[in-house]
């Protein structure tokens, strides 16, 4: 089997997903169909982060909030760190985060959320980009918790994605394939570029929550991999061939 995947990725997902993909028989293209514009100087990221009062959480919901142009910005926290994804434990860790906790539940920063017991009168500080799907201030402000949110980044759509986006789904009405859905906002980007429907695609769903938010745009995932892995994203793929 040589199936055809569209993974819409970053270099850093693409280099940890691939080998997984081409293992189950999957031919995979990547298409950065955008990239991290930051939106805040590293300095004003520093003072707000020594501002924070002593025992204060801070949430990283995407390794973007960091990247990886500011390698050693968490050695002056103190408080742990609620990371969201391998990937995102990863990037803290490397920007100097000395308590990274990784929640086991898989299911995206709302599980993620949900996997700790709060109490009122906690401060966190949650580092996002203009984009989110879930609204930590919302979630945690009815249990009392002080949510400062700061956004770092947004994410502006790569010049040459749309031709690369035109090419491989013209080739799906011969060639049937997957599209993986990292994220609703990434979905969207990639439907201005090219609308639905596009003949010959399925597509994966990375996480419920995703899932959920594509049902709305009326797209028909048919599968949906149960935690953002690209193990859980073949053996999704596997199960709805």
């Amino acid at each position: 089997m040589s199936l055809p995947v569209l993974l819409p990725a970053e270099e850093q997902r693409a280099e940890r997903w691939l080998p997984v993909l081409a293992a189950a028989g999957c031919r995979a293209t990547v298409l950065q169909v955008r990239r991290v514009e930051r939106i805040i100087a590293r300095a004003q990221l520093e003072r707000v982060l020594a501002g924070s009062p002593e025992g204060c959480w801070l949430v990283l919901g995407s390794g973007k909030a960091l990247g990886d142009d500011w390698p050693d910005v968490l050695r002056v926290w103190r408080g742990p760190v609620l990371a969201v994804g391998r990937r995102t434990a990863e990037v803290a860790r490397l920007a100097g985060a000395r308590d990274v906790r990784l929640p086991d539940s898989g299911g995206g920063l709302a599980a993620a959320i949900e996997s700790l017991p709060w109490q009122p009168g906690q401060h966190v500080l949650w580092l996002r980009g203009e984009e989110v799907a879930v609204d930590v201030a919302v979630l945690l402000g009815s249990r009392g918790v002080a949510v400062e949110a700061l956004t770092t980044y947004r994410m502006v759509t790569s010049p040459v994605a749309t031709t690369a986006l035109a090419d491989w789904a013209r080739d799906r009405a011969v060639e049937p394939g997957w599209l993986v859905a990292t994220s609703p906002a990434t979905v969207r980007a990639m439907l201005a570029m090219l609308p639905w429907p596009w003949p010959g695609v399925s597509i994966v769903a990375l996480g419920e929550t995703t899932a959920e938010a594509l049902r709305a745009m009326a797209l028909p995932v048919r599968a949906v991999a149960a935690e953002a892995t690209v193990e859980a994203v073949r053996d999704a793929i596997v199960r709805g061939c």
